[in-house]
């Protein structure tokens, strides 16, 4: 039976890792690691003072996809940081759509239904955390995924408690995209 990490985890350090090898490693608050190993097969969490504990990213993988497979959707009311998104992510993703707003966003996750949704938090109409309410309470098995320029503790527990799954800061977009590969390539569904 496959386990699964927190809903919430705010990761601070991606390790880079050969092109040629898929192994890589998320780095958690607290020094908590998540890595993947290819030759074994596994995922390993590791907690600091204990050993790895193999898990499954992903808490149901009843459908394997390809690698371009997955819907994003993308929520920021900076048009030039939706547009970076995109251009960074599109090699991952059979369809990319955009929104302005939390309130669009909402909207436009109820027509298309994504597996992934990058939200800014501060924004017109809807903020991203309200907006992240909203979608988790149509969908509880969405990834949704804070990309902001706010690092404030308030923010981070807002949007653990409204239901976000990860929290990057724009500063490290690289994080952002080495995530989303790993949920794709390792992961199969994101359903």
């Amino acid at each position: 039976m496959p386990m699964s990490i927190a809903p919430f985890c705010e990761v601070t350090h991606v390790a880079d890792a050969p092109s040629a090898s898929p192994d890589w490693a998320l780095q958690f608050q607290d020094s908590d690691t998540l890595s993947r190993n290819t030759q074994k097969n596994e995922w390993n969490y590791l907690l600091p003072g204990r050993p790895g504990l193999p898990l499954l990213w992903c808490a149901a993988q009843s459908v394997n996809h390809g690698q371009n497979d997955m819907k994003l959707l993308i929520v920021d009311d900076n048009k030039g940081m939706r547009t970076t998104l995109r251009e960074l992510l599109e090699s991952l993703c059979k369809e990319i759509r955009e929104s302005a707003d939390g309130e669009d966003a909402v909207s436009a996750y109820a027509a298309f239904r994504p597996d992934v949704v990058l939200m800014d938090i501060r924004m017109p109409r809807l903020d991203g955390i309200e907006a992240t309410r909203k979608i988790r309470s149509m969908d509880e098995s969405v990834r949704i995924i804070m990309v902001t320029d706010y690092d404030e503790q308030d923010y981070r527990e807002g949007a653990r408690k409204a239901g976000a799954s990860y929290f990057f800061n724009k500063d490290n977009l690289i994080a952002v995209r080495n995530c989303l590969e790993g949920l794709v390539s390792n992961c199969g569904s994101l359903n």
